[in-house]
């Protein structure tokens, strides 16, 4: 196994600053996008929502990754906002997320792969969803229906999962000298669930963003319930591993 590991840190090394540099990319981009059109103040309520739902994560067994309610609000903010908001809000969750790392060198090298990592992953879905889309965000172009949003919000929900799931999958896989597959296969498959309950409870609160309705309560109570069954469904998994 060490012989595979020394093996495999020159990829793993390349993986992560090409990453690191992508990610960069996206999120200084995306800045200037954002203050180009000027911030709105809705974006800053949603950032904020972020990053207080960013504390309650779920930790999936095995690896170092997490599940949060907080991107469903990662998720509305791109729909409304457009992909450089939501890679910035993304950004910013996942920063946060990152700043509970066991030693101040890993929680910083965590850190910088996973916001850029989540920036970029979360600014070409964005990309892709307004390019089946085929209209502006929600804030610039309000008159959609939940029909027409919903085929590039299934799109949206799996681009992001699997572009999240992979990419950790793929960093975790090179750093231990295990298959990327295999690792994916084993750790992230269920985790389409959350992405999936996220994105559609986003695009229902998106719609009906100008007071509240049944689907607020019903986006709402869609996203806790996925909550919730998942951190019943992770703590078996956590109690069937400690075995």
């Amino acid at each position: 196994m060490a012989s595979t590991i020394q093996s495999r840190q020159p990829a793993y090394r390349i993986y992560y600053v090409s990453t690191a540099v992508l990610g960069g990319a996206a999120m200084a981009y995306s800045w200037y996008q954002v203050f180009r059109m000027g911030a709105d103040y809705r974006w800053l309520m949603l950032t904020a929502l972020t990053l207080i739902a960013a504390s309650f994560t779920l930790k999936i067994p095995g690896t170092g990754a997490k599940i949060s309610i907080a991107d469903t609000f990662v998720l509305i903010t791109m729909v409304f906002f457009g992909p450089a908001a939501g890679c910035l809000t993304a950004a910013l969750e996942a920063l946060a997320g990152s700043m509970r790392g066991s030693t101040s060198a890993r929680r910083w090298k965590f850190a910088l792969f996973n916001t850029s990592n989540v920036a970029l992953c979360a600014y070409l879905s964005g990309l892709l969803y307004f390019l089946v889309l085929g209209r502006d965000p929600l804030y610039q172009d309000p008159g959609v229906s939940l029909a027409g949003l919903f085929p590039a919000a299934a799109l949206l929900a799996l681009a992001y999962y699997l572009l999240n799931s992979v990419t950790v999958a793929a960093i975790v896989a090179l750093e231990s000298g295990k298959s990327i597959f295999r690792f994916w296969l084993d750790h992230f498959v269920w985790h389409s669930i959350n992405y999936f309950a996220c994105t559609f409870g986003a695009v229902l609160i998106a719609v009906h963003s100008s007071s509240i309705t049944p689907f607020h309560l019903a986006a709402a109570g869609m996203v806790v319930t996925i909550y919730c069954a998942y951190r019943n469904i992770l703590g078996k998994l956590a109690l069937i591993r400690s075995r």
